[in-house]
């Protein structure tokens, strides 16, 4: 029983010596532990509950010099945290190496294939229907239009198949007509080109009285491979409309014309001509079509120079917008060498009218 009594007696003693330092704060609170030391203004303090901690001491009830009489050393610096023991080491990991991203086939010919088909579906559903696909321009009010694309063959000469691309636009109010033309052909044989022409032509009649108009046309040819190379007219002519019905047009022009021409290395020649135009329509029907023109321009100063240009045409509707056509086209200059006197053209197209 003595025994027990005294190890009783001696950890009252031992907790009692730990426990023997405290800290009260001015707002109440009351913090026990081991006093370490103290700077000017710092106190030092093992707690119990939160370790080592720094206090200031305006922060505390007590004399701080109630501490400092303990045999304890004063302090300047912070005392050093205890040794913690060192952290497990970890063996390095490596980046695992990024999965391989799928790459995206590429594009097939059928999904290509598909895609051409499916616009052209779409294209051809919307000209069916009498509408004008979304790629088409939009043309202002008033304005009509009509783009061609087709295959031409030349005379018995030289037999080939050709390229044509045709576009026009053509406005007609009451007093006022606009139109404006282009074209192009070209042809290769064995690799080799033998047609390249372009040009178009813009004609402006302004109409007066009963079938009485003022006219003034202009056309530009541009051919790279046969003689002429150029050929440009500026004509201007008064008109009448011999026939003006619902299904029958004729329209005659006389006037004069300057005329440009351009050969090979030549210097260029400007000519005055006496022009005559012929412009003749006939619509048997709502689907069918019939145009015909004529051109001829004559030298005054030798009337055995002349040129002539012919143009026939029949249009059919097939459906909706869609309209197949065949055009017979004759240029003959008489001022030209024997090979190069006459041009003549066929055209078989498909057009749509806008």
């Amino acid at each position: 029983m003595k025994r027990f009594f005294w190890s009783w007696l001696l950890g009252l003693a031992v907790v009692s010596s730990y426990a023997q330092d405290t800290l009260k704060f001015k707002n109440g609170d009351v913090v026990t532990g081991r006093y370490l030391g103290q700077s000017e203004t710092i106190i030092f303090f093992d707690s119990e509950i939160f370790g080592v901690i720094k206090v200031p001491q305006g922060m505390l009830v007590i004399d701080p010099a109630e501490l400092r009489n303990k045999n304890v050393p004063q302090v300047t610096e912070e005392p050093a945290p205890p040794p913690q023991a060192p952290a497990p080491q970890r063996r390095p990991q490596v980046a695992d190496k990024p999965a391989a991203q799928p790459q995206e086939p590429e594009p097939v010919i059928e999904n290509r294939l598909q895609y051409f088909w499916r616009t052209a579906e779409q294209t051809l559903s919307r000209v069916v229907n009498d509408r004008v696909p979304g790629w088409f321009p939009q043309l202002p009010e008033k304005w009509d239009g009509s783009l061609k694309f087709g295959f031409n063959y030349n005379d018995a000469r030289r037999l080939n198949t050709r390229t044509y691309g045709e576009f026009n636009l053509e406005r007609d109010d009451n007093n006022h007509n606009f139109n404006l033309k282009t074209y192009f052909a070209y042809a290769e044989q064995n690799r080799v080109t033998n047609e390249q022409d372009y040009g178009g032509s813009f004609r402006y009649r302004y109409k007066f009285g009963q079938g009485n108009f003022v006219e003034s046309l202009t056309t530009v040819d541009i051919d790279n491979i046969n003689e002429p190379d150029r050929r440009i007219t500026e004509s201007l002519g008064y008109g009448v409309s011999l026939l003006r019905s619902d299904r029958l047009k004729l329209d005659v022009v006389l006037g004069g014309a300057l005329e440009e021409i351009q050969v090979s290395d030549m210097d260029s020649e400007l000519n005055f001509r006496v022009s005559l135009n012929e412009n003749f329509n006939w619509r048997f029907n709502k689907h069918l079509n019939f145009k015909q023109s004529l051109r001829v321009l004559e030298n005054v100063e030798d009337f055995g120079e002349y040129y002539i240009r012919f143009d026939s045409g029949l249009n059919t509707l097939i459906i909706g917008a869609l309209n197949l056509g065949i055009t017979y086209r004759l240029d003959y200059d008489s001022a030209l060498s024997r090979a190069n006197r006459q041009k003549t053209r066929l055209v078989t197209s498909l057009g749509i009218n806008f």
